[in-house]
């Protein structure tokens, strides 16, 4: 639905920021960087901005292990 309405780029994005900064407040309260997958489609790849997106989202990190990864959907 989010790739029919147009919204899958907005919300990839948002995805990515959130999960990152999930991570970052997990390791502020002491706790083991865990590995956070979020789903990719593939209209996201063919996106011009998604290089600078994921760049923004590691950043977001605080610089510290970010734990991301991305998942590919077909």
């Amino acid at each position: 639905l989010l790739e029919e309405t147009g919204l899958i780029r907005p919300v990839g994005r948002w995805a990515m920021h959130e999960a990152v900064g999930m991570g970052a407040a997990l390791r502020a309260r002491g706790l083991a960087s865990i590995p956070i997958a979020v789903n990719v489609s593939p209209i996201q790849l063919r996106d011009e901005e998604f290089v600078e997106t994921v760049e923004e989202a590691i950043t977001h990190a605080d610089g510290g292990p970010h734990g991301l990864s991305l998942e590919i959907t077909e």
